[in-house]
């Protein structure tokens, strides 16, 4: 661990939150690149990354200053990726309801809550069914 991350994590179980936003700023791309390996939907990629933030300030105060800081990132980043891919595949998607067309000038907008349900169905597909679909 860097000095540098050393002394923002001492800063920041000070209580500064300051410290915290330059450390997270300072680990965003190992961050990124480890929720990009397990998050496949780029919709989602935000999403889980400001999950991630969260779970790693919190944990920032029982954080082991003797032990290295890159594979406790990597471990709570990818840690909140999958639990939140896990909680997406048990929501229950209920069957969507396909609205009568009456032609082509009818223009039919889903909802966000809509493209959510599709969202979550896309993560139960095969990687192949989902890339043919994307």
């Amino acid at each position: 661990m860097s000095r540098n991350h050393h002394d923002l994590i001492r800063a920041a179980k000070a209580g500064s939150e300051e410290a915290v936003g330059v450390l997270l700023a300072q680990l965003d791309g190992l961050m990124r690149a480890t929720v990009a390996r397990v998050v496949r939907q780029h919709a989602d990629l935000e999403d889980v990354m400001q999950e991630a933030r969260i779970a790693l300030a919190r944990g920032l105060a029982s954080f082991d200053e003797r032990r290295p800081l890159g594979p406790w990132v990597k471990t709570v980043t990818r840690n909140t990726a999958r639990s939140r891919i896990r909680r997406l595949r048990r929501a229950p998607t209920p069957q969507p309801h396909l609205p009568q067309v009456a032609g082509p000038s009818d223009t039919t907008l889903i909802t966000s809550e809509q493209a959510s349900h599709a969202r979550k169905a896309m993560l139960l597909l095969s990687d192949k069914d989902r890339e043919v679909l994307e």
